[in-house]
């Protein structure tokens, strides 16, 4: 298939699924939810399998984005497809008072599909305008600027001193949630936990510079000998706490990003690449069994992983919970059929500005982090702490409904592809070391929000150009391209 083929096929499958919601305005009917799950599951493996047409490998940044999108947003909708049931049958979903209604179910199953649908538009629009036709990877023709000796100096230097405080910190955060005796207890003690407010400031931060100096080493695309080890003290931390803590997305996050870089850098193996995301996918089913016993119960969690082979329960559970990020959408579409939400692009914007949570001196129509709107009418224990996690795609459909998700898709899908090709193209430590400390938060949009990686990166961001400006300040600024 050609791209001109490929451009083709896109556009009858947009003109057919503009069609359907159409008729699904009209009538109110989405014909079958199984017909509807079957459709974002075909755009989806298009997705995918399209990408060869424009010459950009399997494992492409973009594809581990569609993946962990797959597992949060469509997750769900695949396993209930399996299993004859309805995923808005799930877990919650009669939170919002009775069920959720065909035109909340319908408009959830269109905002997914033209997310799918619109993301790869964003990438067809970014190949043309660039004249991509074959995709090159970094070894292939990077020449170093005159910072990346000095970035990887100043990194490691700053890595290796600020490890054993950052090893600390990770400690007392760890065992902390060991010492509740498991995940639902720590989960649920939000106001009880004392965390790491109490050490010293310097501690406090030693993660942070930690994390930097590792950027930093990073963005100076050293050899692949000099990276193991790094690399590997800089991932066991995450590795932990997301075992004791229950909460995965420490180590998809960051394995995504590290293993991104592999791909990038040092054009790694289908093969070896496929190992990696198999384990990753282990270890996150291990991590949902080892959380929902008590004590650490390595005995139970061996039980619960024997089911596995008599029992389909707990493969159905992983995917159910990983997807309820779709149910996010499904009340956003609640909320604003109830009038409790106006469109806005407040909803896009707030975030940046303002720290999310419960507030009691707020009104509803104060909550802009919509997570914390949805959890005001529907968690009863949001008043302790407890919000509910979020989704890229209700985000976009907070600003502006299924239109809304049709801009930003485009925009979020053209903005991806870019920022991997300035990685690639650019002779610019700075870009690359954006990007790498931008990553792990970007894979992590599909269950939160737009701006989440600026907010969660921000005391980085900083760091980063602070450092960069006394950089250029004292190392003469020639040969590099901003």
């Amino acid at each position: 298939m050609g791209q001109k083929t490929n451009i083709l096929v896109y556009f009858l499958i947009t003109i057919f699924s503009f069609v359907l919601y159409c008729h699904f305005l009209v009538t109110g009917d989405i014909v079958s939810e199984y017909m509807m799950t079957g459709l974002i599951l075909w755009v989806f493996v298009s997705n995918l399998f399209s990408l060869l047409v424009y010459r950009i490998p399997l494992f492409h940044p973009y594809v581990f984005f569609l993946l962990t999108f797959f597992l949060y947003n469509v997750g769900g909708f695949f396993i209930a497809l399996c299993f004859g049931e309805s995923f808005f049958n799930y877990s919650f979903g009669l939170s919002s008072g009775g069920g959720f209604s065909p035109y909340e179910k319908g408009e959830t199953m269109f905002s997914v599909l033209f997310f799918l649908i619109f993301i790869h538009w964003g990438v067809v629009l970014f190949c043309k305008v660039k004249k991509q036709n074959e995709f090159q990877f970094l070894e292939e023709n990077y020449e170093q600027d005159i910072y990346s000796t000095t970035n990887r100096k100043i990194g490691l230097l700053l890595f290796y001193i600020s490890l054993l405080p950052a090893y600390y910190y990770y400690y007392v955060y760890i065992r902390e949630a060991f010492m509740m005796g498991g995940y639902s207890n720590y989960a649920l003690a939000v106001d009880s936990r004392v965390g790491t407010e109490n050490m010293n400031f310097l501690v406090r931060i030693s993660d942070d510079i930690n994390a930097f100096g590792f950027v930093l080493f990073l963005s100076s695309i050293p050899q692949k000998k000099q990276f193991i080890i790094p690399c590997v003290l800089y991932f066991i931390p995450f590795l932990l706490v997301s075992t004791f803590t229950g909460s995965r997305v420490y180590v998809i996050t960051q394995g995504m990003m590290l293993l991104s870089y592999f791909v990038l850098v040092y054009k790694v193996s289908y093969k070896k690449i496929s190992y990696v995301l198999l384990i990753f996918v282990l270890y996150a089913v291990f991590v949902g069994l080892f959380r929902n016993v008590e004590d650490y119960d390595l005995s139970k969690t061996r039980d619960k992983i024997g089911e596995v082979e008599t029992d389909d329960s707990v493969l159905r559970n992983f995917f159910v919970a990983q997807g309820l990020s779709a149910q996010t959408i499904s009340f956003t579409v609640s909320l604003h059929e109830e009038g409790k939400l106006e469109y806005s692009p407040l909803f896009m914007i707030m975030p940046l500005i303002s720290k999310g949570g419960y507030d009691e001196t707020k009104t509803p129509n104060e909550y802009y982090y919509l997570p914390d709107r949805i959890s005001y009418y529907y968690n009863e224990n949001f008043s302790l702490g407890g919000g509910l996690g979020g989704s890229i795609v209700a985000d976009f459909y907070s600003v502006g409904g299924i239109l809304g998700v049709i801009i930003f898709s485009v925009f979020l899908g053209f903005i991806f592809m870019w920022s991997i090709g300035v990685f690639i193209s650019q002779h610019n430590s700075m870009w690359k070391a954006i990007l790498i400390l931008l990553l792990p938060s970007i894979y992590y949009l599909p269950r939160a929000y737009f701006v989440y990686p600026i907010v969660n990166s921000a005391f980085s961001l900083l760091l980063l150009f602070v450092y960069y400006f006394f950089i250029f300040k004292f190392i003469p600024r020639k040969q590099i391209d901003i």
